[in-house]
Formats: structure tokens, C-alpha cells, sequence
């Protein structure tokens, strides 16, 4: 686990960890009362692409 809480496979596949509607709507509520939020470098740089790409 990282840091940042981001837990992956040994081949770095995180698609086992899909949460249900319950624990995404929880996640949801926290992050739209934060004021910022804390990546380690590898899920920053999957993440960098969602934000810079065009909506």
C-alpha cells in the first residue's frame, strides 16, 4: 500500500479494488469537503492524464 492508500495487485492492476455504490458515494461526500488531497507519484501519474485532457 502506498501512502496515499492506493493498494494494487503485484502486476499493478488496481481493477480488483472497484468499490460498491455505497463505499463510491461515502468517498464522494469526503473528497467534496476537502480541501486537497495527498497522491503518491504513481497514482498521480495516472491520474495527471484525466486531468489534463479535454472535457
Amino acid at each position: 500500500m502506498s501512502p496515499d492508500g492506493c493498494v494494487e495487485s503485484p502486476n499493478g492492476d488496481i481493477g480488483w479494488t472497484a468499490p460498491d455504490e455505497e463505499v463510491h458515494a461515502f468517498i464522494n461526500d469526503q473528497a467534496r469537503v476537502s480541501g486537497g488531497s495527498l497522491h503518491g507519484r504513481r497514482l498521480h501519474e495516472n491520474m495527471r492524464g484525466d486531468l489534463t485532457q479535454d472535457a
